[in-house]
């Protein structure tokens, strides 16, 4: 859930037909796209990567320390030097579907570096064969790329999100701010790691009307009230059928999300 500037993470491990997600918050000006802790998860005894640089390097120097055979699919031409520095490592350019290096390795968990790897050729051909990836997959993932959507669904249920709105153009964000002028964090409104739009946190109305002049609308723009420097979250995890408790965190579940 974006809460006070901060941005959404959702993360889902499919294993054995079970969907298990967990959401929680990366706090204001971190450049990152996702993260998650690994301390709390049973490793796995062989865990592919997918990604590059310092994302990958540094998942797979956590693994090995917990006794992880780890080796990486390189996503992108560049940062692959610190992958490499940890294992075997295959280039997309030189294998443009990793399913066959899946086949190879037998991963017991998959973890993508972002949500990119969804809009790939083989991504469906990944999900239909049952492939252990640490992320949401088919319905769930309208979760974790769309940050409307993620917004309402917190709305529907009762979880207080700060202020929001999407807008097309420079027009529209401009009559924006005249009706409901705030500070706002700007987004963009899909999440993807290359979009033209990243977290830009503007602490007042006039950093809000400079940078609505100056962002790209390649894709439209997500505006979320800024609520200061305070951090706030919910961690969930969701089945079919089940929900469980993560202690003092609230928790929600529905029957529509059934994935």
């Amino acid at each position: 859930m974006d809460v006070n500037g901060s941005f959404n993470c959702f993360f889902c491990l499919a294993n054995k037909g079970r969907i298990f997600l967990l959401s929680g918050i990366i706090p204001a000006g971190i450049g990152i796209i996702s993260t998650f802790s690994l301390d709390k998860i049973v490793m796995s005894s062989r865990v592919m990567v997918l990604g590059v640089g310092a994302f990958a390097h540094a998942v797979q120097s956590i693994l090995q320390e917990d006794g992880a055979e780890t080796a990486c699919y390189l996503t992108r031409p560049y940062g692959h030097y610190g992958p490499s520095a940890f294992g075997q490592t295959w280039s997309s350019e030189d294998h443009p579907s990793p399913l066959p290096l899946f086949e190879k390795f037998k991963p017991d968990l998959i973890i993508p570096q972002a949500v990119a790897w969804a809009e790939q050729p083989w991504a469906a051909d990944l999900v239909q064969q049952g492939w252990p990836i640490f992320c949401p997959v088919n319905d769930a993932m309208r979760i974790e790329i769309s940050r409307q959507e993620s917004s309402e669904l917190c709305r529907q249920y009762g979880i207080p999100v700060p202020a929001f709105h999407n807008v097309q153009n420079r027009l529209e964000a401009r009559k924006l701010m005249q009706d409901d002028p705030r500070p706002y964090v700007l987004k963009n409104p899909i999440c993807s790691p290359f979009s033209p739009i990243h977290a830009i946190i503007c602490e007042s109305v006039t950093d809000t009307l400079g940078w609505i002049e100056r962002v790209d609308y390649a894709e439209g723009l997500f505006l979320q009230e800024y609520l200061g420097k305070e951090e706030a979250g919910h961690f969930v995890f969701i089945t079919p059928s089940d929900e469980f408790s993560t202690g003092t965190t609230p928790i929600f579940t529905s029957s529509c999300m059934t994935w």
